[in-house]
């Protein structure tokens, strides 16, 4: 009989359990008498032991079920439950949080890209619904549907949101990639570009209004945050701003400086308006943040929350043993805002201030690429109102580190398109599943993963393969995640040669 929690995880064979009904029975008296079975005089064959084979087959059946209910209960080992085939279990994890922490797997995101369509004069003008536009990326077969009804004029451009035909993070297709029609549109050509800046993230609670004026696309990559510290007009001079730049290599904080109607920052150029006289433009307080420069992807698409992620969360609905247990909620928060909202954050760290007391320092990103300025300002918002007033939180994008990579890959004749799509996938995986600081021990990105996934995907032989220029291993800091690189698709970065 099962005694610990170890013996009720154990599934038993049928010779096992027949062991064990031999060995009761051998124990055991024929009733009325001190006499015992004669379970050793049971030949093999004899109508006893076949009685006992039969008892214990039926018995066996239950053998898969008992571990399942006594893992179910735990979330350590819920979430790698499996079956008599070693398929994963998914139901029972589900289950528990549900039943037991309220909270619901968060599923699958469908990637949003802006698409910019554009009407040679002549064939135009062009009106269709919802849903009746498909694009594609030829390097990906990825294949998009316009959210909204759109209108192309002839002779002109119109950008609009498409939407992924498919969730997962297999469609967080580079900028410049979605460039061909499914749907027969003649004169029509499509592209994902990229944009001077982001959609803002917009809190200003005055009249006045703050515009991008750029047209060239920045090389430099950053976040740029207007903060009024002294609210006012621009007319008058009496509205006052500072200017903080995030960047790779750290931030950089310009002002206090009068407000002005046009606004440089290296290479964006803003154009700040007063809101009608009389009225307050801008408050103290108010905040504008963008990206520069602006990415197509709206909303980057991420595979189903793993079974270790909801078993944190549900973890994290328990207060922390210490005085001041912050840290598995505003994770959970941050997670819960990120469901609700589709904002598509996959990875939060959270930590207690080393400046300020009683703030907590939380870095937010995505699957593999950092937090855009809108997901930091959806979070901040969210942790704000359920914020006591002796607490509080500062929410920032992770520092992105590009992961880039070189080497020769080897691939059957024919294959090539293939292996590169299963790797692509299989590698942008293993970065989604990162948390902010890389893989213990050590924080790392590991090479040996790389040539996992190009050798899962099908490659015949690999060599000389590097990461960010090493033939080793990547240290991320604590505040870094690692995102995919600038390149498009990663594994377009290496040598690929066929071989018969």
């Amino acid at each position: 009989m099962a005694t610990t929690l170890e013996d009720l995880l154990q599934t038993r064979t049928r010779a096992t359990i027949e062991a064990l009904l031999m060995a009761s029975l051998q124990e055991a008296t024929i009733e009325g008498t001190t006499e015992r079975f004669p379970v050793t005089d049971w030949a093999p064959g004899s109508f006893e032991r076949t009685t006992l084979k039969m008892i214990a087959t039926g018995l066996v059946d239950r053998e898969d079920v008992i571990p399942m209910l006594t893992a179910g209960g735990f979330l350590g080992l819920a979430q790698s439950i499996t079956d008599a085939e070693g398929n994963l279990v998914e139901g029972w994890m589900e289950l528990l949080a549900a039943r037991n922490y309220a909270l619901d797997r968060i599923e699958a995101v469908f990637a949003i890209q802006l698409l910019t369509l554009t009407c040679t004069a002549g064939p135009g003008p062009y009106t269709r619904a919802a849903g009746e536009i498909v694009a594609f990326s030829p390097s990906t077969g990825n294949r998009y549907r316009n959210v909204s009804s759109v209108t192309i004029p002839d002779s002109g451009s119109v950008t609009a949101q498409f939407k992924a035909e498919s969730p997962g993070l297999g469609y967080n297709d580079a900028a410049g990639s979605i460039i061909a029609m499914v749907t027969p549109m003649p004169g029509v050509s499509v592209i994902n570009a990229p944009t001077p800046a982001g959609v803002p993230a917009n809190f200003i609670t005055g009249t006045g209004t703050i515009a991008v004026t750029s047209t060239a696309i920045s090389t430099s990559l950053r976040t740029v945050k207007l903060t009024f510290t002294a609210s006012g007009r621009i007319d008058d001079g009496s509205a006052k701003m500072t200017c903080t730049v995030y960047t790779g290599a750290g931030t950089t904080v310009t002002g206090p400086s009068t407000v002005n109607a046009t606004f440089t920052q290296g290479d964006l150029a803003l154009a700040l308006a007063d809101g009608t006289a009389g009225t307050q433009s801008f408050n103290a307080g108010d905040e504008w943040i963008v990206g520069v420069p602006g990415t197509p992807l709206l909303q980057a698409g991420a595979e189903k929350e793993p079974l270790d992620s909801l078993a944190a969360r549900c973890s994290n609905r328990w207060p922390a043993l210490a005085d001041v247990p912050t840290v598995g909620r505003f994770e959970s928060w941050v997670m819960d805002c990120s469901r609700s909202s589709s904002l598509g954050i996959t990875k939060v760290k959270s930590s207690p201030s080393l400046t300020v007391a009683g703030i907590e320092d939380i870095l937010i990103a995505g699957a593999t690429a950092t937090a855009t300025p809108a997901q930091v300002a959806a979070v901040q918002g969210h942790l704000d109102v359920r914020l006591s007033q002796i607490e509080g939180a500062a929410v920032a994008a992770a520092e992105a580190r590009p992961i880039t990579m070189s080497g020769q890959v080897k691939c059957k004749r024919g294959t090539t398109s293939a292996v590169q799509a299963a790797s692509d996938l299989a590698w942008e995986r293993y970065l989604a599943l990162l948390p902010i600081g890389g893989s213990d021990p050590g924080g790392l990105v590991i090479l040996a993963e790389l040539e996992q996934c190009l050798m899962d995907a099908g490659a015949y032989n690999v060599s000389g393969l590097t990461l960010n220029g090493i033939s080793g291993d990547v240290a991320l800091t604590k505040v870094q995640c690692a995102t995919i690189a600038s390149n498009g698709t990663p594994m377009l970065a290496l040598t690929w040669q066929e071989v018969s």
